[in-house]
């Protein structure tokens, strides 16, 4: 309701994250770096939370994380951006 989005669109986004996304390449090669690991039936508030900073720089940390997902180079967070 928060963002005015379709109760269909926020049903797809929740089978994205928890069918498609534990099978991701990147989630395969980084999944062992959070400790503890994320609930994955609490995904993506459960990784959120594992990231460092208040509500914004925890989800800036999250999504410079997903880029891989949708970018072919690599994006880094520098101090101070």
């Amino acid at each position: 309701q928060q963002l005015a989005v379709s109760p269909r669109t926020v049903a797809r986004w929740r089978q994205w994250w928890r069918d498609s996304f534990p099978v991701t390449a990147l989630w395969q090669t980084m999944c062992g770096r959070f400790m503890p690991p994320p609930d994955m039936a609490l995904l993506p508030g459960a990784l959120l939370a594992c990231f460092a900073g208040d509500g914004d720089a925890a989800m800036t940390r999250l999504l410079v994380f997903l880029t891989p997902l949708t970018c072919s180079a690599a994006i880094t967070l520098r101090a101070g951006r």
